[in-house]
C-alpha cells in the first residue's frame, strides 16, 4: 500500500489539487458520456449530483476574456457613448441563420472581464428573423451537445438523448414554422446575466435543425444602440442606422480557457498576434465570422 511519502510513477494522486482535478475530469467525462441534463447520475456506483458537483461540471470549460484599456481610451469611448458588444459563433450549413446580440454593456473600465461556461439552453420562438428586430423567446430548456429538442404544438417540447455529438439539434414535429437557436449566460465583471439567445435559425415544419456551438467570442465597440437578442444588422444593410463602429476581435477558445487582450481607441485590438484571435475591420459583415 502506498503512503503519502511513496510514489507510483510520475502521477502523484496524493497531492490534493491533482486529485481534485483528476476527479473533476472523470466526473465530466462520465456526465458527457451519459448525456444527462440536470438529473442525478450514477458515477462509479455513487449517486452524486450535489451543488458542488454541478458547479464543477458547469464551469469546466469557462471562456474568460480580460480586456485592458488605458484611461484615455475609456474617456473617448464614454464620450462617444460607445457600447461594448459581444457575439458567439456557431457552425451550421443553413446559411439562413443569423447572429444575435449576445450582450451590450457600457460598464467597462481599464480592466473588464467577460466570461461564460459551456452550459446551454435551446429555445423556440414565433418571432421572424428580421435584421434589427429582437427575437422573443417563447420556450426554452436546458440541453447538452448530442441531444435533441423535440418540438410539439405551441413550440414547447422535451429533450431526448439522440443527436449528432457536438450538435444541439431541434426537431420540429409539427407543420408550424418556428425560429430556434441556442442561449447562454455571460458574466461581465462578476455579474451574470440570464440566458440570452445568440443565434437564430428558421425551423420549418417537420424539419430538423442542427447547430454546433463554437468556442469563439467576438467583441466590438459601437455607438449603435440595440438590445440583447436582436438580429445583427450588417453595416451595408439598408436598415442600418448611421453610427460609428470600431474594429472587432474574434477569439477562439478551442485550445484554451482564458485570454488577455488590449483595446486602444486609435490602434484597435492587440493580443500579441497569436493564432487564437483575429482583428476584423470595422466595415466588415460579421455574419460569416459568426455562422460558419
Amino acid at each position: 500500500m502506498l503512503t503519502t511519502s511513496q510514489s507510483s510513477g510520475s502521477h502523484k494522486t496524493d497531492d490534493p489539487l491533482t486529485r481534485r482535478d483528476f476527479v473533476k475530469l472523470c466526473i465530466l467525462a462520465t456526465q458527457k458520456t451519459l448525456r444527462v441534463n440536470s438529473q442525478p447520475y450514477l458515477f462509479w456506483g455513487l449517486l452524486d449530483f450535489s451543488p458542488e458537483v454541478r458547479a464543477m461540471s458547469s464551469s469546466a470549460y469557462n471562456a474568460t476574456i480580460t480586456i485592458n484599456m488605458n484611461a484615455d481610451t475609456i474617456q473617448k469611448l464614454l464620450a462617444g457613448q460607445y457600447t461594448l458588444y459581444g457575439y458567439k459563433a456557431v457552425q451550421s450549413t443553413d446559411k439562413a441563420g443569423r447572429p444575435l446580440v449576445w450582450f451590450g454593456t457600457q460598464s467597462y473600465s481599464t480592466t473588464t472581464v467577460v466570461s461564460c461556461s459551456d452550459t446551454y439552453q435551446v429555445y423556440t420562438s414565433s418571432s421572424p428573423i428580421v435584421s434589427g428586430e429582437q427575437i422573443t423567446v417563447g420556450f426554452s430548456t436546458g440541453i447538452l451537445c448530442g441531444q435533441t429538442l423535440q418540438v410539439i404544438d405551441g413550440g414547447i417540447g422535451s429533450v431526448v438523448n439522440t443527436g449528432n455529438p457536438g450538435d444541439v439539434s431541434i426537431a420540429n414535429q409539427t407543420t408550424t414554422e418556428f425560429t430556434c437557436g441556442i442561449m447562454q449566460v455571460q458574466t461581465i465583471n462578476g455579474n451574470p446575466s440570464a440566458f440570452v439567445p445568440y443565434c437564430a435559425f428558421p425551423l420549418n415544419g417537420l424539419n430538423l435543425q442542427e447547430i454546433r456551438p463554437l468556442n469563439k467570442i467576438l467583441l466590438m465597440f459601437s455607438t449603435a444602440k440595440t438590445n440583447n437578442g436582436t438580429v445583427f444588422v450588417d453595416s451595408a444593410d439598408s436598415t442600418a442606422l448611421a453610427g460609428a463602429n470600431g474594429p472587432g476581435i474574434i477569439i477562439d477558445f478551442s485550445a484554451m480557457s482564458s485570454s488577455t487582450v488590449t483595446y486602444d481607441v486609435n490602434l484597435g485590438w492587440d493580443w500579441g498576434n497569436y493564432a487564437w484571435a483575429q482583428q476584423i475591420p470595422a466595415n466588415e459583415n460579421l455574419t460569416p465570422w459568426l455562422i460558419e
